[in-house]
């Protein structure tokens, strides 16, 4: 345990590696399929969806490992939206840096049309717009929201994603930053404690974590008082910590 943070420490310390030339940014802008609401980024200065999610909302997503190709269709399924949380940021905190995207060699296509793509963790993403060759795609400058319809799937009431929590705004977060899901998150006296499967996190993913806090301007404390199974971060009046309990990864923001 000791020897993991200190690797770490030592790769907060003297990284200044850049890991994608396409920064991704927060984002007021909400996403909707059938008012069914869908995560959405601010890739260079469109408004991007994960592919793979697209498979709740109407979409076949089909992935050819031979010819590394991405084929996006519509489906004979109805919508049924995401079982995770889906957030929107006031126009203030929009614009924050939380991960980056590369190109990639694998090629996608939407209704058989060729569209552009990113990779970011491992996961192919494209802009919303390219959906225009199997829906229609409308913006909504009034609500900042980019309304995607399918007039073959079930519909349902419109409601304005909730706003996400402040800590989450001001501190990247690791399911935002490398290919991990977040398992729970609970309050604690002085903030929250966010968690994840420690097993199916690696050394190189919690390094790159650390690079990012970084470079948004987080300092790596070097304090007696910090325990030596534990990484600790300050910036003005925020602190974070990284530190593992049994198989949980958590982060605590305070």
């Amino acid at each position: 345990m000791k020897k993991f943070f200190s690797v770490l420490i030592f790769v907060f310390l003297i990284s200044t590696a850049v890991y994608a030339q396409n920064e991704v940014r927060t984002t007021d802008i909400c996403a909707y399929i059938n008012n069914y609401p869908i995560s959405a980024y601010n890739l260079n200065n469109q408004t991007a969806v994960y592919a793979s999610a697209l498979k709740n909302y109407g979409f076949n997503v089909e992935w050819n490992a031979n010819e590394r190709r991405v084929d996006i269709t519509l489906s004979d399924k109805q919508i049924s939206g995401t079982d995770d949380a889906v957030y929107r940021f006031d126009k203030s905190d929009a614009g924050k840096v939380v991960s980056s995207a590369s190109d990639t060699d694998i090629v996608t296509y939407v209704n058989g049309k060729k569209t552009e793509s990113f990779n970011i963790n491992g996961y192919t993403v494209i802009y919303v717009s390219a959906l225009k060759e199997l829906a229609s795609v409308a913006w909504d400058g009034e609500k900042r929201v980019a309304n995607i319809t399918i007039p073959s799937k079930n519909m349902k009431d419109f409601e304005f994603v909730p706003y996400k929590y402040d800590f989450e705004i001001e501190v990247p977060m690791l399911e935002n930053t490398v290919d991990v899901k977040r398992i729970g998150a609970e309050k604690c006296d002085d903030g929250m404690i966010y968690k994840y499967d420690g097993e199916k996190i690696y050394l190189e993913q919690v390094a790159k974590y650390i690079t990012l806090m970084k470079n948004n301007g987080f300092i790596c404390l070097d304090d007696p008082s910090v325990p030596e199974d534990e990484v600790a971060f300050k910036k003005g009046a925020r602190s974070v910590v990284l530190y593992l309990d049994g198989s949980v990864l958590c982060l605590k923001l305070s």
